[in-house]
């Protein structure tokens, strides 16, 4: 099965985080944000969990311990990603 995108667009403050967290029945994406905390963030079934970035021009993600570790300066990010091991998404 070849794998599908599905962007969540919304206005600030609207609920996107908790409708996810809701949606895929784990608590991954913190809520209550100012508007500039987090980059794009992919979301996928993989091994091992956890939260990456990856930096433009970078071949491979570089793990991170929590949101607050994200860089405030996103021009240098792609995007961040994070794995659920074993959920079906």
């Amino acid at each position: 099965m070849s794998e599908k995108n599905i962007l969540i667009l919304g206005e600030f403050s609207s609920g996107k985080s908790a409708f996810l967290n809701m949606l895929l029945q784990v608590p991954i994406l913190p809520e209550r944000l100012s508007s500039t905390d987090l980059p794009i963030v992919r979301i996928r079934s993989g091994k091992p969990a956890g939260i990456w970035i990856i930096e433009n021009n970078q071949e491979y993600p570089e793990p991170i311990e929590s949101w607050s570790e994200i860089p405030n300066d996103w021009d240098q990010l792609s995007f961040a990603e994070i794995t659920i091991s074993g959920h079906p998404l």
